[in-house]
């Protein structure tokens, strides 16, 4: 399954649809109508896609509910988890020797609490 992570603001949303492509969206139906169309003309399937975002207070509530309506895989993301996945993650590249940050970056997203969320 493919993940797509997005970044809600207020005004915005920012969707890493990869690891170096990141596109921002209006936080609007509109805005969110057009992230849909954005999805689908990328071959996204609803079997395929999860959709992972932060919970922030009430910004990410019409954005998730809009896609949950439409069918599509949403998870909501505990604040702590991400910052302590960052936080792990910081500290580790800074001890890993060249060559193995990569990997370790990678695993600590993949273990731990947040696993699966």
């Amino acid at each position: 399954m493919k993940i797509i992570g997005i970044d809600m603001s207020k005004d915005t949303f920012h969707a890493a649809f990869d690891e170096t492509e990141v596109i921002i969206f209006q936080n609007t139906v509109s805005g969110i109508n057009e992230f849909i169309q954005e999805m689908i003309a990328r071959g996204c399937t609803k079997n395929e896609i999860a959709i992972g975002t932060e919970a922030t207070g009430v910004y990410h509530l019409l954005f998730c509910e809009k896609l949950r309506a439409d069918g599509w895989l949403i998870k909501v993301i505990n604040p702590l988890i991400t910052h302590r996945l960052i936080g792990a993650s910081l500290r580790q590249v800074k001890l890993a020797p060249a060559g193995r940050n990569q990997t370790t970056r990678s695993g600590s997203r993949t273990q731990g609490p947040g696993r699966g969320t």
